[in-house]
């Protein structure tokens, strides 16, 4: 399979991913658990999977004791990521942490150089401004609580670390043994959250079956399984368009509140129109990179 077909499929799958982390709102609302107990959970199940399928396909998880690190890192990354993610939709509303997301991007176009030693790409740069005024337009955020607001700033620079790492380690490891390992430190690290906070609320929470059914749903297809094709997208594609198309995720999960919601999730035109930017973002990204492919050749 050619290069340039290769990276079209992988971007075709990204945006499946997105879509299935765009149900993930919908899914945390419906379960009615705490979110640190939603996030265990959550881990627990999807490292469960990804065990299993690692012994069904024979996938070597070896990790020697120098190795292990970057993924340590890696899981404290996406731990504190989605801890802090649903901490600020605690302290404000759903929209101030998704606005907010959107400005991944905008911190990965910084953070690269100063990680990888490049120079500033200023392409990058404007086009993360250009989704993020989309997103804002979309959301139309006016009024912040501005202890949720510190709280989704912390969980988009986590996650724009936790992408610049996994661009690193997806060269050297396979994507399975990548995210298994990941999630598993992220599970050691919420564990000593959930201990302490959750006063058995859990096994009360998930013996009711819709929480049970949602949160193996959440685990393994939105967890293990996107978590994995996203590992492996991350072989072609730079942490820069993952964090830009993964941009998409709040538009797609308030898309789907409407059609799950019905009129109660109704968004205005302005809500429309910042989707239409945001996807103007990445149709740019991907002309700018098909230009340079072009001109290299």
């Amino acid at each position: 399979m050619g290069t340039s077909v290769l990276k079209r499929n992988n971007f075709l799958l990204l945006h499946l991913i997105v879509l299935l982390w765009g149900a993930t709102g919908i899914m945390g609302r419906e379960i009615t658990m705490t979110p640190t107990d939603i996030v265990w959970g959550r881990l627990a199940i999807a490292v469960i999977t990804l065990w299993g399928f690692a012994i069904y396909t024979r996938q070597p998880l070896t990790l020697s004791h120098h190795e292990r690190f970057p993924f340590v890192l890696g899981g404290m990354f996406i731990a504190g990521h989605w801890w802090t993610f649903f901490a600020a939709i605690k302290a404000s509303n759903i929209t101030v942490p998704l606005t907010i997301l959107g400005s991944t991007s905008f911190f990965v176009s910084w953070f690269r150089p100063v990680v990888r030693d490049s120079r500033f790409n200023y392409h990058e740069f404007y086009l993360s401004i250009l989704a993020l005024s989309g997103l804002a337009l979309a959301l139309s955020l006016d009024v912040m609580n501005w202890h949720g607001v510190w709280l989704a700033i912390a969980s988009s620079l986590l996650l724009a670390s936790f992408s610049l790492l996994n661009e690193q380690l997806v060269t050297q490891h396979q994507p399975l043994k990548v995210m298994f390992w990941e999630l598993f430190f992220a599970a050691l690290v919420t564990s000593f959250t959930s201990s302490f906070t959750s006063n058995g609320h859990f096994l009360k929470g998930i013996s009711e079956p819709r929480n049970l059914i949602l949160l193996v749903i959440l685990g393994v297809v939105c967890t293990a399984f996107a978590g994995v094709i996203s590992i492996k997208v991350m072989q072609t594609i730079s942490a820069f368009t993952y964090c830009l198309t993964k941009n998409l995720e709040p538009v797609y999960t308030i898309t789907f509140a409407y059609f799950w919601y019905g009129e109660s999730e109704r968004m205005s035109s302005l809500f429309y129109l910042g989707g239409m930017v945001v996807l103007l973002s990445l149709g740019l990204d991907v002309l700018w990179k098909r230009f340079l492919s072009t001109s290299a050749r």
